[in-house]
C-alpha cells in the first residue's frame, strides 16, 4: 500500500516538476537561424565560445543572430566564463542596449539561479530606450527566471513574456521560429494565470 501510495504522488508531481524548469535554460532561440554559420559553429563548440564567435558577437550583427549564438553556446559550465570574455572583449566603453542584452544573457545562462547581475544589465538595455523585439525578450526571460523561483507567481512568467509578444511598438527583430519556440514552452505556464 505505501508503495502504491508513493507511486500516485510520484505521478502526480511528474508535471509540475516538467513545469518547473527554467525559462531561461528551457527556451531555444536557434530555430529562427537554421543556416546561420555563427548558429551552427556555436552548436558545435562544445558551449565554449572560441574567437571567431567572440568577434562576431562584439562586431556588427544583427542582435536576434547574437542571442541565438548565446543560446545556442548553452547554460553548462562553460557559460559564465562566455559572459565573462565577452564582456572582457567589449571592453571598458560604455555598452549600448546590445551590448547589455548580450551580457544580460550570457549572465543569465552562466548562473540562471542568481540573475541580479544579469536582469540589472537587462534592465540597463531598456532603460537606454532600445525598442528591439529580442532586447525586451531577453528582459522577459530573466525576470520570468525570477517569477519561477516564487512557485506563487508562476502565472507572471507566463504575462512578462506575453506583454513583449503583444507589444505593437516593438521592432520584430528575431525570426518568427525563434519566437514559436520560445513560446511553446511559455505557454506551459498560462494555466497558471
Amino acid at each position: 500500500m505505501r508503495k502504491i501510495l508513493l507511486f500516485c504522488l510520484l505521478c502526480l508531481s511528474l508535471p509540475f516538476a516538467a513545469l518547473a524548469d527554467s525559462p531561461l535554460t528551457s527556451t531555444d532561440l536557434t530555430p529562427g537561424y537554421p543556416k546561420s554559420k555563427n548558429v551552427l559553429l556555436a552548436k558545435r563548440s562544445g558551449g565554449k565560445i572560441n574567437p571567431k564567435l567572440l568577434k562576431f558577437l562584439t562586431g556588427k550583427g544583427a542582435i536576434g543572430e547574437k542571442i541565438a549564438v548565446i543560446n545556442a553556446l548553452g547554460w553548462g559550465e562553460n557559460a559564465m566564463n562566455n559572459a565573462l570574455e565577452i564582456q572582457q572583449a567589449l571592453g571598458a566603453k560604455s555598452p549600448n542596449a546590445e551590448q547589455y542584452c548580450l551580457l544580460a544573457y550570457a549572465y543569465a545562462l552562466g548562473n540562471y539561479f542568481e540573475v541580479s547581475k544579469a536582469l540589472e544589465y537587462s534592465n540597463a538595455a531598456i532603460a537606454l530606450g532600445s525598442k528591439s523585439y529580442t532586447v525586451h525578450l531577453v528582459n522577459a526571460l530573466i525576470r520570468a527566471q525570477i517569477y519561477l523561483d516564487d512557485g506563487n507567481t508562476w502565472c507572471q512568467v507566463y504575462r512578462v513574456c506575453d506583454d513583449v509578444r503583444m507589444n505593437k511598438n516593438l521592432v520584430k527583430d528575431l525570426p518568427e521560429a525563434s519566437i514559436a519556440s520560445v513560446f511553446s514552452y511559455i505557454e506551459l505556464y498560462k494555466d497558471n494565470c
